[in-house]
């Protein structure tokens, strides 16, 4: 925490505390005139002081690894960098949702952490513009696919492997990479995809008696660890049973299969309610999200016509999974609705109810539901731009933080320590 007394200055301020009050009252709040670096020192101070998480949204990849390189130093106590796939949602979809790829590994590991751990705080979270479009199941069908283990579980060995496999790791002889586990005895190694380093699970009959982190190399056991987390190695296998096969034998020829068969949501339905949603450069992710969206679109359209030429007429019911940016900031895409199915075999749908804690489980012929992520307005939006830019027709509060110069003239050092000593007799500080 080498910024910790910079923070603390901050979050004291008489404008940060302005800030935050505007936010409040506004819900969004533009600040420009700030480089890269004071953004995030800015947008750290108003989240902790506010006591929200931060999400910070970039244009590209590169921009937002700048980002959490430089957040690691500002007094959160976890910064996570949630990758994101640069294709297509038509073109992509089945690799960006069923491969082992890194990318869908990294999007796990931050996935598991937050449907796992309760009164999420202290969290600052960067990623792209790609992950407020839906391409994620909804948390409730999630979370049920994630294993958790503990010390002292009683567990059958027997019926845990049958859940790894369920999970889709395979089993070897030697445990070498993501994805893989290996039993001799009551000794169970395992890869977990969302994990950094393989854990050797010692059982003692049918508990757990330690969990250790081992180097895949050596074999050789290094921490103890007293919980341990394991999810699917894809995001095809939040399906179950049936459902998988009912999917797969109705789209297998169609590429947008998981899209028609199951709801898609967001990164921000994942995120806690108190999280402070940080646009960096909106030109930019505006821009870049567009060309995306050009793109997508006009594989949509191919895709309409070639299912309206074809025996599967969905061409009307076809669900979309691509949308402008400034539509997803506004919360346009918030709506729920029932896609006509181009199949009349038996598909199950779960749903989680909105009076109950349990997942409905409903019976459809024919129909698909397909449900767009939580509101993007539900969060406090902070738009942060480093040139100082007006526009008389947006509502935003707007904030100039640009540094001004100093009016003095060459060689008048007695006319500057003058204006440094009024600085420094102010009641008020600048920050």
């Amino acid at each position: 925490m080498k910024l910790a007394g910079i923070l603390r200055v901050l979050a004291r301020s008489p404008l940060t505390q302005e800030l935050i009050k505007t936010l409040n009252q506004k819900q969004s709040l533009h600040l420009n005139g700030l480089p890269r670096f004071p953004k995030g020192l800015v947008a750290s101070a108003i989240a902790q002081t506010a006591g929200k998480n931060l999400l910070v949204v970039c244009a590209t990849l590169e921009e937002a690894s700048r980002w959490a390189a430089q957040l690691e130093i500002m007094g959160w106590q976890s910064v996570n960098f949630y990758p994101t796939l640069e294709v297509s949602p038509y073109d992509g979809l089945a690799d960006g949702l069923s491969s082992t790829s890194e990318t869908t590994w990294g999007q796990l590991q931050l996935l598991a952490d937050l449907v796992t751990t309760q009164n999420l705080t202290g969290r600052a979270i960067v990623t792209t513009t790609n992950a407020l479009q839906p391409h994620l199941p909804l948390p409730t069908e999630f979370q049920p696919h994630c294993l958790q283990l503990t010390q002292g579980l009683t567990q059958d060995l027997a019926h845990l492997d049958q859940k790894l496999a369920a999970l889709g790791y395979s089993r070897v002889s030697l445990v070498e990479g993501e994805g893989q586990f290996s039993r001799r005895g009551d000794i169970l190694d395992v890869f977990p995809v969302a994990a950094e380093l393989p854990v050797r699970l010692e059982w003692f009959g049918d508990q757990l008696e330690n969990l250790k982190e081992f180097d895949p190399a050596t074999q050789r056991s290094l921490d103890k660890i007293t919980t341990l987390t394991l999810t699917p190695t894809s995001f095809q296998h939040w399906f179950s049973g049936d459902e998988t096969e009912a999917a797969n034998s109705q789209y297998d020829s169609q590429k947008n299969s998981l899209a028609n068969s199951v709801a898609l949501v967001s990164l921000l339905s994942y995120l806690p309610e108190n999280t402070l949603l940080a646009i960096d450069e909106l030109d930019q992710c505006l821009a870049h999200s567009d060309k995306a969206w050009e793109y997508a679109e006009t594989q949509w359209q191919q895709l309409i016509t070639a299912n309206s030429k074809s025996s599967l007429r969905a061409a009307e019911g076809q669900p979309r999974l691509h949308f402008r940016l400034e539509q997803i900031l506004a919360g346009e895409v918030t709506e729920e609705f029932d896609s006509v199915s181009p199949s009349q075999s038996r598909v199950t749908e779960r749903s989680r109810s909105a009076d109950s804690n349990q997942s409905e489980v409903t019976e459809q012929f024919g129909r698909l539901t397909v449900t767009r992520s939580r509101s993007a307005n539900t969060f406090l939006q902070l738009y942060l731009s480093e040139l100082v830019e007006t526009d008389p027709e947006t509502s935003m509060a707007t904030v100039n933080l640009a540094s001004r110069r100093i009016p003095t003239l060459p060689h008048q050092f007695a006319k500057l320590a003058e204006l440094i000593r009024q600085e420094l007799d102010r009641p008020s500080t600048t920050f």
